[in-house]
């Protein structure tokens, strides 16, 4: 049933076989039971972003819907899983005001009650952690994970630099700047 076959070539035995991936810089909603073993309150469901560049690098992120109305974002760093509030991704991508990020959010969303609620108490608790602006977001991800990427990145780097080289190389690795991410 798969396509492939096996070939004798030049006296040796050879097998062929067809592998199907999904399709690079495209996301795909997709539903996975095994996305509920990641953490509590994950759900079967999310959206699946294959990320490729042109030298063939490669990763997998993924924006986990959790049960409790909020979103994390998966990426991978050193062969470790990491999730992180997808607001706090945002907040370190443009230094815009919570009504902008909340405005864009909203945009072909209609007047759905539940969406705007979750989208605020996405914003609120990120204010609660005491970040309200792109650079003290920054500084939250740098500082959270210097020492995980210790071995990756020179010792005099800010936590800004450590953060804008974590989405460089882990958020949507096919894009190059912010605003596109």
């Amino acid at each position: 049933q798969e396509w492939g076959g096996y070939f004798v070539i030049g006296g040796h035995e050879r097998i062929l076989r067809m592998l199907q991936t999904t399709r690079r810089n495209y996301p795909v909603a997709m539903k996975r039971g095994s996305w509920k073993n990641r953490g509590k309150n994950f759900s079967d469901l999310g959206v699946l972003l294959e990320c490729g560049k042109r030298d063939l690098t490669t990763t997998k992120n993924v924006l986990h819907f959790v049960t409790t109305g909020n979103a994390k974002y998966m990426f991978a760093l050193n062969k470790e899983l990491f999730f992180v509030p997808v607001m706090m991704i945002l907040k370190c991508m443009k230094d815009v005001p919570d009504s902008y990020i909340y405005r864009r959010l909203m945009v072909g969303v209609g007047d759905d009650p539940y969406y705007k609620g979750n989208i605020v108490n996405m914003l609120r608790e990120l204010q609660d952690e005491g970040i309200y602006n792109q650079e003290q977001a920054q500084e939250y991800i740098g500082r959270s994970f210097r020492p995980k990427v210790m071995n990756d990145v020179p010792a005099w780097y800010t936590d800004k630099e450590v953060c804008a080289w974590l989405l460089k190389n882990s958020v949507a690795i096919h894009l190059d700047n912010d605003d596109d991410k």
